[in-house]
C-alpha cells in the first residue's frame, strides 16, 4: 500500500496543477482587457511556484522522473507563455 502513495501524491499533483491552470486560463480569458495584465501576473506567479515544487519534489525522490518531466512540460510552458505575455503587453503600454 505504501509503494502506491508517491503515484498517487503525484496523480493528485498533476489534477490540481490541471485545475489551476484552467482557473487561471479563464480568468484571462473572460476578465476585461483592462484587468488581463493582473491575471497574467498571477498566472506567472503560479507556474513558477509550482515549476520550482516539481523540481523540488523530483529531487528529494519525492516523484519519479517520469512524473517530474511531465509536470515540468507543463509549469515550465506555462511560464514562458506567461512571462512572454507580460512583455507583450508592457511593449504595447510602452508604444501607446
Amino acid at each position: 500500500m505504501v509503494r502506491n502513495l508517491p503515484r498517487r501524491s503525484s496523480a493528485v499533483a498533476i489534477r490540481y496543477a490541471c485545475i489551476r491552470a484552467v482557473g487561471l486560463g479563464t480568468g484571462q480569458l473572460s476578465t476585461p482587457s483592462e484587468r488581463r495584465a493582473e491575471w497574467c501576473r498571477v498566472a506567472l506567479l503560479v507556474d513558477t511556484l509550482d515549476t520550482l515544487m516539481v523540481i523540488h519534489a523530483g529531487l528529494r525522490g519525492k516523484i519519479s522522473p517520469k512524473s517530474a518531466a511531465v509536470m515540468l512540460s507543463g509549469t515550465v510552458f506555462g511560464a514562458v507563455v506567461g512571462a512572454a505575455s507580460i512583455a507583450t503587453n508592457r511593449e504595447q503600454t510602452q508604444a501607446e
